[in-house]
């Protein structure tokens, strides 16, 4: 298991040094599981029976306490592995791992062409943020963009309705729809085809724009009865307003967690103790690979 996650990485990392452009790989999640989630101040079990299901599974015991048992030996690999990283988001909605470390750790790489490589919808609204998100699946992989985004919804609901809505009214529209994953409930009776009439009378009317993300103006184009649900959903959907209940503290975890240790010769040796069977793929390291030659620089973000 330990082998296969950090051989993802590797993969991403021997794909672009092959297409010669320098990367940083950085594999993102909630494990372990937190009991104090910044988003349970509006959603009490958020993540909650998910997480049950996932890792407290009696019908799959041996997996997941498998995974329990990696987790702090994997940690401990995958710093010593050139540019890869893996982040725990601690209390933090794993999904806001790449905000955070775009704005407080990598902030000098702007012109960097930055990719979100996952398969669940909360993340497509990273579109609105310059990232290029691939939807990763099993057996058809597509790039989500801003033109198509509410398509990709649509189809992925079945929906025929021919309304456009602007990809700025993503994190509204994801609200209403819920997410099993996160335990925000969907709003029972409202589906996807209402929820784009409801967005689309009010761009007409002008009750909001394109790009409104203000709760306040939001919720008052919804009907009362599903007002407060709205926006407990919402608060835990909408990056922005998730990263106003991050603490210096959670910035801080987060960061700690972008180690650089550089060390083939240790992974070798690792490789010839513990991993005969199941090799972790080893690649040069920046110096033998002459990145300085390379034309670009990809962030490349995936969500496990």
């Amino acid at each position: 298991m330990i082998s296969n996650i950090v051989n993802i990485a590797q993969h991403y990392r021997l794909y672009f040094a092959k297409c010669r452009v320098d990367s940083r790989i950085i594999l993102y999640w909630n494990y372990p599981t937190s009991t104090e989630y910044n988003n349970r101040q509006y959603i009490l079990d958020y993540r909650s029976k998910w997480n049950i299901k996932m890792f407290h599974d009696d019908e799959c015991r041996f997996l997941t306490e498998s995974v329990s048992d990696i987790y702090t030996l994997l940690h401990k690999i995958i710093y010593f592995i050139n540019e890869v990283y893996l982040v725990d988001g601690g209390n933090v909605e794993s999904s806001l791992i790449p905000l955070i470390l775009e704005k407080e750790a990598y902030g000098d790489y702007k012109t960097a062409q930055k990719i979100i490589i996952s398969d669940s919808k909360y993340d497509f609204q990273y579109v609105n943020y310059g990232y290029t998100v691939l939807e990763s699946s099993r057996d058809d992989s597509k790039l989500v963009t801003r033109d198509n985004v509410i398509s990709l919804l649509k189809e992925k609901n079945n929906i025929k309705s021919k309304i456009e809505i602007p990809s700025g009214l993503y994190p509204f529209i994801a609200s209403l729809m819920g997410d099993r994953h996160r335990d925000i409930p969907k709003i029972s009776g409202v589906g996807l085809s209402t929820i784009l009439k409801m967005a689309n009378r009010a761009l007409e009317n002008k009750a909001i724009t394109e790009n409104t993300i203000d709760i306040d103006m939001l919720t008052k184009i919804i009907t009362p009865q599903y007002q407060d649900i709205f926006r407990k959903n919402y608060r835990c959907t909408s990056l922005d307003y998730q990263l106003k209940d991050v603490t210096p503290l959670d910035i801080s975890k987060i960061k700690s967690q972008i180690i650089d240790k550089f060390d083939d010769r240790t992974l070798n040796q690792m490789n010839e103790r513990y991993f005969i069977q199941c090799p972790l793929m080893l690649i040069d390291t920046k110096t033998d690979q002459t990145l300085g030659a390379y034309r670009d620089t990809t962030i490349n973000w995936d969500k496990r």
